[in-house]
């Protein structure tokens, strides 16, 4: 339904991912589909491993929660991303990655 949906919003976008489900973990998939409106967007992920940093992440099905996990889907010429370096007092203490999507309307 995201994929259906997304050409209608109005841009530029701010999208928060915070995929927490069972047996399906939906990130992979939400973040494809967002990447795929060539339009200006701002992604912030929740629960993501921040590299040098104690931090909580997500972990589902074997797979981590971090660059290696979705690196891959970052078209590098079009993003930059970057990560928390600190969290609100008296927080979860989770780790947040910020993607960038860098395109004209």
């Amino acid at each position: 339904m995201l994929g259906d949906i997304l050409p209608s919003f109005q841009y530029p976008l701010f999208a928060f991912l915070d995929a927490h489900w069972n047996d399906y973990c939906p990130l992979r998939d939400e973040l494809s589909q967002l990447l795929a409106v060539k339009k200006p967007k701002l992604i912030m992920i929740h629960d993501f491993q921040v590299p040098g940093r104690d931090f909580g992440y997500d972990a589902y099905d074997g797979h981590t929660n971090n660059l290696e996990y979705l690196g891959d889907l970052l078209p590098h010429d079009e993003c930059r991303y970057a990560f928390n370096h600190r969290t609100a007092p008296q927080s979860a203490n989770r780790g947040v990655l910020f993607i960038e999507h860098l395109l004209g309307n």
